[in-house]
């Protein structure tokens, strides 16, 4: 297989595109056990890249059981080289976690970049107490982050959480009461159904089709009293629905003209190439927008950052994340840096999804 040629992916560096590369042909049998690779300077010359960019490459695909080296033979694709398979773990049962990039690039990263903000020494922000709702400097730079996404945003208006959960946990204490109904699609996130049933908030199911909540089904619904509205617009979990902008621009109308509360779960929400606005574009007054870390890079990364209809609003929310979590934790937000790296859709999984009542 010495002819054996890698397309490489043109957004990735060079060297983690060929180790991907290798790994994705010994996994579809392109290169079988046994095989060996093209030697490494013939390989750099016909790709364009420099030699050590292929030696790195082999190096990673060397370290994760791939390949092994015999020498002047050359490298070969190993006998026993066993490439894991996402999602069959024990711990991610019933979890939706986003592909992590081979060859351990992401723990480097992470690595590499805690020792450069340990080299503050005792002055390091990650070893330090921050305000619950993140420091100012934090907040601007979420604001940014989802300015560029279109939506409105101020630092006052933003709040940094120790995740999404504990973003709902707040929002739910600061706008409802026990008694209070949400208006949701008929199977939900199951953290916010547990979360309702915690709290004493009734769940009310909406019809929906392909495209989510019907705008006339949940403004009939709103016209009952319903203070809340709750939906993850983009690869909704348990269901996969990824609500289009007219939709999402008729459940914003719909809620407007019903006075009622979003709570937009955008867990997901970077993940498409080309991101729809979030509701929160269209009825920024009144959408509490959440956007998270977890599901598009990593849950080590426990982080959301929050835009709250108004400045008074984000303040409410710093009782609770103070009285639940006290803040988020620094090392992972700094390290987390801008919110809106993208990576690949992640596999839904298998986990039983919460049902709401039917309204």
């Amino acid at each position: 297989m010495q002819s054996w040629l890698p397309s490489l992916m043109p957004d990735a560096p060079k060297y983690a595109a060929i180790a991907d590369a290798i790994a994705g042909a010994i996994r579809s049998g392109e290169l079988r056990p046994g095989a060996r690779l093209p030697p490494q300077r013939d390989l750099a010359q016909r790709l364009g890249v420099d030699l050590t960019t292929v030696t790195r490459a082999y190096g990673l695909a060397r370290q994760a059981g791939l390949i092994e080296g015999a020498g002047k033979l050359g490298s070969f694709v190993r006998n026993d080289a066993a490439l894991p398979v996402f999602g069959e773990t024990a711990s991610e049962v019933g979890m939706n976690v986003p592909p992590q990039p081979a060859f351990a690039l992401l723990p480097e990263a992470i690595r590499s970049g805690t020792a450069a903000l340990l080299r503050a020494g005792r002055h390091s922000p990650i070893l330090q107490y921050q305000p619950s709702l993140g420091n100012m400097l934090e907040r601007r730079q979420a604001a940014a982050a989802l300015a560029a996404r279109g939506i409105p945003a101020e630092a006052e208006e933003m709040a940094i959480t120790a995740g999404a959960q504990n973003a709902l946990h707040a929002i739910v204490a600061a706008t409802l009461k026990p008694g209070d109904s949400i208006c949701c699609a008929g199977f939900i996130y199951p953290g916010m159904a547990a979360l309702a049933a915690r709290r004493g908030i009734r769940l009310i199911a909406v019809q929906s089709d392909r495209e989510g909540l019907l705008p006339d089904a949940l403004e009939a619904a709103l016209r009952r009293g319903v203070a809340a509205v709750y939906v993850t617009p983009t690869n909704d979990n348990p269901t996969a629905v990824t609500i289009s902008t007219d939709r999402r621009a008729a459940i914003a109308d719909a809620a407007r003209r019903q006075g009622a509360t979003i709570i937009e779960d955008d867990a997901y929400g970077l993940l498409p190439s080309s991101p729809p606005l979030p509701i929160a574009g269209m009825a920024p007054e009144r959408t509490w927008h959440i956007g998270g870390t977890s599901k598009i890079i990593s849950p080590i990364l426990r982080v959301a950052h929050v835009r709250a209809p108004s400045a008074r609003d984000a303040a409410r929310l710093a009782a609770d994340i103070n009285h639940t979590a006290v803040m988020a934790p620094p090392e992972r937000r700094h390290r987390s840096g801008k919110h809106g790296r993208r990576i690949r859709r992640p596999t839904r999984s298998a986990g039983r999804p919460a049902s709401a009542p039917t309204a």
